[in-house]
């Protein structure tokens, strides 16, 4: 037998060379792939950033910004206003490597309400460029405060009623079983509410007496004449019940309503069974509705001064009326709202408070109910129109969808909360909502009912924001076209007709809208947060509030005045715009608080007799002071600033008279360079005039 090597090769001295020779050359290759593999590795970015060490310049124009770059590297401003590019400079410009660079901004250049920018490092780094953005800085003109001391003392500003700011309860809806897949939703119903778990009904009851038809006629009904409503609503009740279905009713009798909510996929099942239901007039289903605005900006208070209401806030202010805001995107804790929200109510969520909100359901709401009744002489932000109303925000918009859909459902509902079963919670009533289409029985009993118990009705007439620079010629939007409804048009500065503005021959009056340039300065919230603030808006939306500003003006001036006689002053007193007369673009003309209140009131009376000391500044409406006599003026003009403050017992507006306590500064209101300028406060030193 042959012995064998098991592995003769690897004794074998030839191949053994040759072998160590591949293993030297695999080796080599492999440090060589190596080589190339590293050349191949990309270098980490640079780290580039610029970092803001001041976020708010209130009083000053300097400020400091931390650069981190490599390199090269070149600054410049973002403000949210392009126009304002050239106000905001660097020293220096460019650099290489990290550095401190100082903001310089030019006050004379800045608008006299709080400015936004950023600021944008691009650095180049081995020919490749980087980017970075700061935070949000804000600019603003100083702020002055002071003390008045001497004097007899100031009495303090009414406080709040605190039991009035309680937020008012409402009954809860039953839960909605799990939605029925064999169920098809009717084609009434927006692909938008699909999603939503439940959906209300809107079902018109027959009235004693009264048949109710689709068609929103009535004839006598001497059978059934002896039903009662609640008797109908019990058979409603039964017939879901017999149905299997798991609903909820909410009865609004002054309307012939109630409110059927539903699994929505039982919806059509549940339409159909009610409709052949005795004493049932219609079903309906709910029907989508949009806010009336148009794109979010920022301006100055200008719809203010054209209105001219600040001399009528002494006798008119707004002070025991109540505007309720019908719309989604509220945010009742805004500092510039929250001591004149007398009560939420979520309508969309079938009642409630209204919580904080989500980003999907935007500001639209906050923006409407700043206009009409935003805080005045609080030292914070912008003033309303009528800034001494009560404010009830009550939201129409599903925060549970993923649209913020608001339907005519939670419209019946909102209706029904302000209605309170004949009590109204408010007398006057603000949609700066809408549709094209008309939007069903329910929704125009609901509002006949409002109308019937004396609220103002007022709605924005609508906006086409693709008809701009040529006027649209669309029809007013619903519910403005409703005769109970007060339709409102939208005007641009200097009080033409804005071009998206909705006409049509139920326009009732015009008001400030803004133009697609400059809207309307209002609260806003801001996401992610939610964030108080403060932007523009501009569209019928913004010109509705305003005259439901006004409106509320005049009941708080004359509360015995019925809705009929306010209607009246208004239209008689309108600014005559367009055609001779009423036209479908202006109705009656651009609406004048002053002379409607002189057509109601006759002309204001003097100012009442008072031993409060009178804080007068020019530029800023008469304030009482508080009794600790501190003040602060927000956004003051750099240069000499008098600030007066006395007493006017005989209540003829002139401060100082014999006898009557007097004292006054003046100062020079200076900007500081990287803080405010500590001279920018005063002492005003009150003492009995001889």
């Amino acid at each position: 037998m042959t012995r064998r090597d098991p592995e003769p090769h690897w004794h074998h001295p030839g191949r053994a060379a040759a072998r160590r020779k591949a293993w030297l050359a695999a080796a080599l290759m492999v440090a060589l792939a190596s080589l190339l593999l590293a050349g191949c590795f990309q270098e980490p970015p640079p780290t580039v950033a610029v970092e803001t060490v001041t976020t708010s310049m209130t009083g000053f124009a300097r400020a400091d910004v931390v650069v981190t770059a490599p390199s090269h590297w070149v600054i410049e401003a973002l403000p949210t206003d392009p126009t304002l590019a050239g106000a905001v400079s660097f020293a220096p410009s460019n650099g290489s490597g990290s550095a401190v660079v100082t903001v310089i901004v030019d006050p004379a250049a800045m608008p006299r309400f709080p400015a936004r920018f950023r600021v944008r490092l691009t650095a180049t780094h081995r020919g490749k460029q980087y980017v970075a953005t700061s935070g949000e800085v804000t600019f603003a003109y100083p702020d002055v405060s002071g003390i008045v001391v001497g004097g007899p003392g100031g009495s303090a500003l009414a406080a709040p009623d605190q039991a009035a700011l309680a937020t008012l309860a409402a009954p809860g809806r039953a839960a909605a079983s799990a939605i029925g897949a064999h169920d098809r939703l009717d084609a009434h119903l927006a692909p938008e509410l699909l999603a939503a778990p439940t959906t209300t009904l809107i079902v018109g009851l027959e009235r004693p007496g009264v048949v109710l038809r689709a068609n929103g006629s009535e004839s006598v009904d001497g059978v059934g004449g002896a039903a009662t409503f609640a008797g109908r609503e019990v058979a409603v009740r039964a017939a879901l019940a017999d149905l299997g279905v798991e609903a909820a009713t909410e009865p609004f009798e002054a309307a012939g309503l109630t409110l059927v909510t539903v699994p929505t996929g039982s919806a059509v099942r549940a339409a159909a069974a009610l409709q052949g239901t005795a004493g049932v007039g219609f079903v309906e289903f709910p029907r989508l509705l949009e806010p009336a605005s148009v794109d979010p900006l920022r301006a100055e208070q200008w719809n203010l001064d054209e209105l001219g209401v600040e001399a009528l806030w002494g006798v008119a202010g707004g002070a025991g009326a109540t505007v309720a805001v019908l719309d989604q995107g509220f945010l009742p804790t805004h500092p510039d709202l929250a001591a004149n929200v007398v009560a939420t109510y979520d309508a969309a969520a079938g009642g409630g408070p209204v919580g904080a909100p989500g980003a999907v359901c935007g500001t639209h709401g906050t923006h409407v109910a700043g206009i009409a009744a935003a805080v005045a002489n609080n030292g914070v932000g912008v003033a309303g129109v009528a800034p001494y109303a009560r404010l009830l925000l009550v939201n129409l918009g599903e925060a549970v969808g993923p649209a913020c859909s608001m339907t005519t459902a939670s419209l019946v509902r909102a209706l029904q909360y302000v209605v309170n079963e004949g009590s109204p919670r408010a007398q006057v009533v603000n949609m700066s909502i809408g549709a094209a289409f008309d939007l069903g029985q329910g929704v125009r009993d609901a509002l006949r009912a409002a109308d019937e118990l004396g609220v103002s009705l007022v709605a924005a007439a609508g906006n086409d924001e693709f008809a701009c620079p040529a006027p649209t010629t669309n029809p007013i939007f619903y519910p403005a076209a409703y005769p109970e409804v007060l339709a409102v048009a939208a005007t641009e500065p200097g009080g033409l007709r804005a071009c998206y503005s909705h006409l049509g021959p139920q326009m009732f009056i015009a008001a400030p809208g803004g133009s697609r340039t400059e809207g309307v300065l209002s609260t806003v919230v801001t996401y992610p947060g939610p964030v108080a603030g403060y932007g523009r808006l501009q569209g019928t939306s913004m010109a509705a509030p305003a005259v439901a500003g006004v409106i509320a003006m005049l009941r708080s001036a004359a509360p015995a005045a019925g809705k009929a006689a306010i209607e009246q002053a208004l239209s008689a007193t309108a600014i005559d715009r367009g055609a001779p007369g009423r036209d479908p673009e202006y109705g009656f003309g651009f609406v004048d608080a002053a002379g409607a209140y002189d057509h109601l009131m006759g002309p204001p009376p003097p100012p009442e007799p008072s031993d409060d000391l009178i804080l007068r500044v020019a530029g800023y409406p008469d304030a009482i002071l508080d009794a600790d006599g501190l003040f602060t003026l927000t956004d003051a003009l750099p240069g000499p600033l008098t600030v007066q403050a006395g007493t006017d017992p005989n209540g003829n507006g002139v401060l100082g008279e014999s006898g009557e306590w007097f004292g006054e500064a003046t100062i020079e209101v200076r900007f500081g360079a990287y803080a405010p300028d500590a001279g920018n406060a005063v002492t005003v030193t009150v003492a009995k005039v001889p």
